[in-house]
């Protein structure tokens, strides 16, 4: 298949070095936010996805390391207005006809999300800037895991708390767990798991292509977080989903069968 199905999905589980875990204590896992700070992160999305259509079956992995910038615009009582931009991107799709460039994806760079939080990292609102086309990365729902996983006040370890999320056609219900603490370079980090369960509908306009899909699975993440700071050290998620769509364009309608396998890492950029 051709790079516009390159679909999205959402956030290979990684550690923080061998050391000891801590299995006592306790923590508030808030972000910090400070007027006009800049942070750097590097996203990598690695998709394999197997599409049944018209009798055959063709798989492609796609892969594609984001540079994003977050800046803390303002802060107004308690709302916290940041700016995600995507500074640098790249990419590849894998088929069996070989390995491609995902053409114009260069045109993300400049794109621009603008979040809406409280002082506890609650997403109220997040919008597009001048995003028409975000190569099926779906940047808005990769800039909200910097927060969704986040618990609403001091935890302990063994804790374990909800999210969900019911909105743009996807809904998810996770449930996190406080695993414990490791010290690194005399900082203090939350180790956070989470597992969970996700069901996508979906109708998405890809450069030529219309795609209808409705998908279901499971979601595993597992998150490092600097206590002190309040920021992500690391946070890396697995998804596997599998579903029924339809794809329309100048071949046509096709029905098409998705087995999608997706992860996404986040790390900050020293």
């Amino acid at each position: 298949m051709k790079a516009k199905f390159f679909i999205f999905t959402i956030l290979v589980l990684g550690g923080c070095g061998g050391k000891e875990v801590i299995k006592q204590g306790s923590a508030a896992i808030i972000p910090q936010f400070t007027k006009g700070n800049i942070s750097r992160y590097s996203i990598t999305s690695i998709t394999e996805n197997t599409m049944e259509l018209q009798g055959s079956s063709q798989t492609q992995t796609s892969r594609a390391i984001i540079t994003i910038e977050n800046r803390i615009d303002s802060i107004r009582g308690e709302k916290i207005f940041q700016k995600f931009t995507v500074s640098k991107v790249e990419g590849t799709v894998a088929t069996p006809m070989g390995i491609q460039t995902i053409p114009n994806l260069d045109q993300m760079e400049g794109k621009t999300i603008k979040i809406v939080t409280t002082k506890r990292g609650k997403v109220l609102k997040a919008t597009k800037e001048n995003v028409e086309d975000d190569f099926g990365l779906n940047l808005r729902n990769m800039v909200e895991s910097f927060y969704d996983f986040l618990p609403e006040g001091i935890v302990n370890v063994g804790d374990q708390w909800e999210k969900k999320k019911n909105e743009n056609g996807i809904k998810a219900d996770n449930m996190y767990k406080l695993e414990g603490f490791k010290n690194k370079n005399n900082k203090r980090i939350a180790i956070i798991t989470g597992n969970g369960t996700i069901e996508i509908n979906k109708k998405i306009d890809q450069r030529g292509a219309n795609i209808e899909m409705s998908l279901s699975g499971n979601t595993k993440s597992r998150i490092f977080w600097f206590v002190d700071s309040g920021r992500i050290s690391l946070h890396s998620s697995h998804y596997g989903m599998e579903g029924k769509g339809k794809v329309s364009g100048a071949m046509g309608n096709i029905d098409v069968t998705f087995y999608i396998d997706q992860d996404i890492t986040i790390k900050p950029i020293q």
